[in-house]
């Protein structure tokens, strides 16, 4: 003969925590370059999935931005919008001046190469 079953009650309780991290999302499988603007902020240069295509790889840029909700803002700057971004590179000189390189597939087993002119440090 078995025991006969009595109910059983349940509590939960829980909170929200809010702006617990400010942060935004950076695909780790890819190489992440990061660099500082003028008043010593980050700049982080990553791949990522193209706003049009997600299948598409492009070059994202991350600032600080205090105008922001999560504290920052991501920037699409992909050189050629038809290809994939294959590789990247961002490179900083000592007087803060920022160099970007990008590889794109060019769709038919080869790539283009875009280097930027030396930029400025401020965002």
């Amino acid at each position: 003969m078995s025991d006969p079953v009595s109910p059983a009650t349940t509590t939960v309780q829980g909170e929200l925590m809010y702006n617990y991290i400010a942060g935004t999302m950076v695909d780790t499988r890819h190489p992440i370059f990061a660099a500082e603007d003028v008043t010593g902020e980050p700049i982080v240069a990553t791949l990522g999935g193209a706003s049009d295509d997600a299948s598409r790889t492009a070059l994202h840029i991350i600032l600080r931005d205090a105008t922001e909700q999560a504290g920052w803002r991501a920037l699409e700057v992909t050189p050629d919008a038809s290809g994939s971004i294959l590789c990247h590179a961002l490179s900083q000189a000592a007087d803060g001046t920022l160099m970007f390189a990008a590889a794109v597939d060019d769709g038919q087993g080869g790539a283009r190469l875009y280097v930027t002119p030396l930029l400025g440090d401020d965002p």
